[in-house]
């Protein structure tokens, strides 16, 4: 199986979402910051990225694009000249991939590295996505529609469908059953035609924080939900069976140390995508329903493509 290598840059970030997975929410230096983008820069020559993780590599914080700091900039420009040296150029299926919550201004730093990438590579050799909520992301409206406006930027400069990644929660199944939320709408007027909706699963919330009461769905509200999806949003559907299926085993982590000399370390398996479900083999990070511990992927695999 082909595979993907990802690398958790920093867990800065400006915002302070509600289900933040971040543990380790300490405020890195920006030499600190260098350190890290140098020592990513070292480990992807020593990946086999032609044959064992030819999809290609990804790029998480906290938020990695929220940067003011030129000597970051600068250092993250010669990483992404790497990655199109060493990964895309050779490896034709390959892609550069990350996720943002483009609370900031694109051209600060963003735009610099996507210019490159389409540059040298060409902008569909990204994977570009936006995260994105109903409920637990922003704390104002301001932030949402700054969300909103840039990922219709992101599009236009770049004639580039983003990607909106949209937690599957149980508010949000609510919200489309009552008809206060809809994609076609959210997509065409919002959006702008310039951004798609793909469904995540709940991911497991970080115990300090605050329980959120209808972020993990009923098993039941799911499994209508996915019925419904695969009637009326076939393709929103296909993409969520993907993904999830992908999602414990497509992304291994590299120098998964940060700065503690793992310049060679190869890429395995973390962040509980290890942890196995003695009942059914899968992780446990599919045992994501608020009222059981059943597998969703189990369900899910029963209905189908």
């Amino acid at each position: 199986m082909s595979k993907m290598v990802q690398y958790s840059l920093w867990a800065n970030c400006q915002n302070n979402c509600k289900f933040c997975l971040r543990h380790d929410r300490t405020i890195w230096e920006p030499h600190k910051q260098v350190d890290r983008i140098n020592e990513i820069r070292k480990n992807i020559r020593v990946i086999d990225w032609e044959n064992t993780y030819n999809r290609g590599i990804s790029l998480l914080g906290g938020e990695i694009f929220f940067v003011k700091d030129e000597e970051i900039i600068k250092n993250f420009l010669l990483l992404i000249d790497d990655i199109c040296e060493i990964i895309l150029k050779p490896v034709r299926t390959s892609r550069f991939s990350f996720v943002t919550n483009a609370l900031y201004d694109p051209n600060t730093f963003l735009f610099k590295v996507l210019d490159r990438i389409n540059e040298t590579v060409g902008i569909e050799r990204a994977d570009i996505n936006v995260s994105y909520d109903i409920k637990y992301r922003f704390d104002t409206l301001e932030k949402k529609k700054l969300c909103e406006k840039n990922i219709v930027k992101i599009s236009k400069r770049y004639n580039y469908l983003v990607g909106v990644q949209t937690i599957l929660t149980q508010y949000l199944i609510d919200a489309i059953n009552k008809g206060e939320f809809n994609f076609d709408t959210q997509e065409k007027k919002v959006f702008k035609n310039g951004g798609m909706i793909t469904l995540l699963y709940p991911h497991p919330i970080n115990p300090e924080l605050p329980p959120l009461n209808d972020f993990k769905f009923l098993r039941k509200s799911f499994i209508e939900f996915m019925n419904y999806l695969k009637i009326n949003y076939p393709k929103k559907f296909e993409n969520f069976y993907l993904s999830t299926i992908n999602s414990a085993k497509l992304k291994e982590t590299g120098a998964r140390d940060p700065l503690a000399g793992k310049e060679t370390a190869q890429p395995i398996l973390s962040d509980g995508k290890e942890i196995i479900n003695e009942n059914c083999n899968h992780s446990t990070l599919y045992q994501c329903y608020s009222d059981c511990n059943n597998c969703m992927l189990c369900d899910l695999l029963t209905m189908g493509r």
